[in-house]
């Protein structure tokens, strides 16, 4: 006997609702509680119920990079911006990953089709972006695009995120600084 519309939409309801259960579950278990492989198979029951849920795949992908498995993160995190390519989100993930697997030009590439992706729900994620860019564009020593990024900054967030990221690339920059420069001041952006 086949469903009416209504019966499969009350269906497709309950399944969204288990799923996000699971997802929310899952994220208790490993922010709050540190218990990546219980959260892992958490994650994954939501991802049986919702193959396509994004924040459950960028979730499971983060719990992945945490434990060491940056490969397998790397497969999901793609999953997830397949599944929906203009959410800014999970570029910051793969940026990270790819940076961590020592892929320095593709986790900045990462980072700007998240900035350029960025929605109103999604802003706040700006000064993970643009600190994650300057990061990797100080290790590639790319310094003409580091000042035109930090004029993008000052003029896209507000005074405390902008405080907050001076003083962020200021201690990249000593890690990024050759030894001759050492002994130099801290570097006013405005």
């Amino acid at each position: 006997m086949a469903l009416s519309h209504a019966e499969h939409r009350n269906g497709n309801s309950v399944a969204a609702f288990e799923a996000e259960r699971f997802y929310k579950r899952a994220q208790q278990l490993y922010l709050l509680d540190g218990n990546d492989e219980q959260a892992l198979a958490v994650i994954d029951s939501a991802l049986r119920i919702d193959p396509g849920k994004s924040k459950a795949l960028v979730l499971k992908a983060e719990i992945l990079f945490s434990s060491g498995s940056y490969r397998q993160a790397l497969a999901v995190i793609q999953s997830a911006i397949e599944t929906r390519p203009n959410w800014s989100e999970p570029y910051l993930s793969l940026a990270n990953i790819l940076s961590v697997i020592g892929n320095y030009t593709h986790a900045l590439e990462a980072c700007n089709q998240g900035i350029q992706r960025l929605s109103d729900q999604s802003s706040y994620l700006l000064p993970s972006l643009l600190e994650q860019k300057l990061s990797l564009l100080l290790r590639l020593r790319r310094f003409k695009e580091v000042q035109k990024t930090l004029r993008f900054a000052a003029h896209q967030l507000n005074e405390a995120e902008y405080t907050a990221l001076e003083a962020t690339f200021n201690q990249l920059r000593k890690q990024h600084r050759p030894k001759a420069l050492s002994g130099a001041g801290p570097l006013t952006l405005l």
